[in-house]
């Protein structure tokens, strides 16, 4: 109910991850969930093949040309997160922010894509790893998911983290990290590669959980869910749900929300 009684004064922004499009419903649910609640709410198509700069354009022109609410709250599953952020150096559209929610944003880079695209981590790899990992890189640039995937190692990831944890933001940003224990989609998740990498580091399936905290923002840690959980559910978990909880949290208590 309390949420229903400002909804009318807000939009909800969602924005997928890297290889979101490829996830069948991926964030869908939460979008008709939040909708239902009386929110205006839209789910912006990012390339999967583009930049995060880039794509962050894309999600800045899409909110410029439409009629929003007073308020908006952007809420970005990994990758999509950041884009998020970078959209919002324009001091315009920061002016309208009331919030973002950044759920599975890597502030550190991914160990996958450095042991797929660039050979790093060898020394845990076997012959069968090795011959996974050469298809794998194929498929990326197969599907033209090749320059955003090379975005997310080490060589590139750290400028773009750098970029928006260095900007003192004039409204809340919350961080929720995880990590899990089973794979709950074969095209999210890394469990057995991340152990062989680094042997009992907890990880979320796609990121190490020490690799998904932000210097100096509130988090919400939650053991025992996946990486891709949060954007298309599965094993129980209803994504529609959490991403209500989060949103809850920044719109009615929004003064625990800020960077201290």
């Amino acid at each position: 109910k309390e949420l229903q009684s400002i909804s009318h004064d807000v939009t909800i922004v969602f924005v997928r991850g890297f290889l979101g499009s490829f996830m069948p419903g991926n964030l869908k649910q939460s979008v008709r969930h939040m909708h239902g609640l009386g929110f205006d709410t839209i789910l912006v198509r990012t390339n999967t093949g583009g930049s995060s700069i880039e794509n962050s354009v894309r999600i800045r022109k899409r909110i410029q040309n439409r009629e929003n609410r007073r308020r908006i709250v952007f809420c970005g599953h990994s990758r999509g997160a950041l884009e998020c952020l970078l959209a919002l150096e324009s001091p315009d559209l920061a002016s309208m922010c009331a919030a973002v929610i950044m759920s599975q944003t890597a502030y550190g880079p991914s160990a996958i894509i450095d042991s797929m695209l660039y050979g790093k981590y060898g020394e845990s790899k076997n012959n069968l790893t090795a011959l996974k990992e050469r298809f794998q890189a194929l498929a990326l640039h197969l599907i033209g998911a090749g320059k955003g995937g090379r975005e997310l190692a080490s060589a590139r990831w750290k400028n773009l983290t750098s970029r928006v944890d260095s900007i003192r933001w004039p409204f809340p940003v919350l961080q929720c990290a995880s990590w899990s224990s089973q794979p709950t989609t074969w095209l999210d998740s890394w469990h057995e590669r991340l152990g062989q990498i680094h042997p009992g580091r907890a990880h979320d399936g796609q990121f190490y959980l020490d690799d998904l905290i932000w210097p100096n923002l509130p988090h919400v840690l939650l053991p025992q869910i996946d990486h891709a959980q949060p954007a298309v559910g599965g094993f129980g978990f209803h994504p529609a749900r959490y991403w209500q909880t989060l949103i809850h949290l920044v719109l009615a208590k929004p003064l625990q929300c800020y960077p201290g």
